[in-house]
């Protein structure tokens, strides 16, 4: 895919996510009713802990991980997909095929992007809207992160005979590396 394309999609989901946000908000935010019955709800919940593992943990033992440790972690986490999606693009001529991770990665980027702008510049936190009864509340961030997550582990899965011999060179260059970054214990040499 090329690059133009890349973008233009990434972009075109964060507004699609932004957009529903920004009508809930404005509209339906008092709205509760079943979407299908008596397993998805449409249930707007702002989510002032920033994350559902954060949410949980202060529901559970009242831990609280803050705005900062998610700002840090989710910059990370872009830069690591980003690097990922790099190596992965740079070595296509080998691989049986892109469109899994083209799409994978479309749809990951977008969800990490959306989770940045949802935590960070809307004031109330993030705006989740569909719940999965009785489990959690969700939104379309969410989803984009849940299907990066099964199109990645798929294009794996498609591409593992062709990896994992690229994994055992990179492991060994790394290794390499390392061994190279290591004080040496010289005794020959004298000051």
């Amino acid at each position: 895919m090329k690059l133009k394309n890349f973008v233009l999609s990434i972009l075109f989901l964060i507004a699609l996510d932004q957009t529903i946000i920004i009508i809930i908000n404005a509209y339906f935010l008092d709205a509760r009713f079943y979407i299908l019955y008596p397993i998805l709800e449409f249930w707007p919940y702002w989510n002032t802990k920033y994350s559902g593992v954060n949410d949980w943990l202060y529901w559970k033992w009242n831990i609280d991980l803050g705005i900062w440790l998610h700002l840090i972690l989710n910059l990370l986490f872009l830069l690591v997909m980003t690097i990922l999606y790099s190596f992965f693009r740079n070595i296509r001529n080998v691989l049986r095929s892109t469109k899994l991770l083209d799409i994978s990665f479309i749809l990951g980027i977008s969800g990490m992007i959306c989770l940045f702008i949802s935590n960070y510049f809307w004031k109330n936190g993030c705006l989740d809207y569909i719940g999965l009864i009785p489990l959690f509340v969700f939104d379309l961030k969410d989803f984009y992160l849940f299907c990066f997550s099964i199109l990645f582990f798929l294009f794996f899965l498609k591409n593992k005979t062709i990896i994992e011999p690229l994994d055992r060179k990179i492991t060994e260059q790394l290794k390499n590396r390392i061994r190279f970054l290591k004080p040496r214990n010289n005794k020959d040499a004298s000051i």
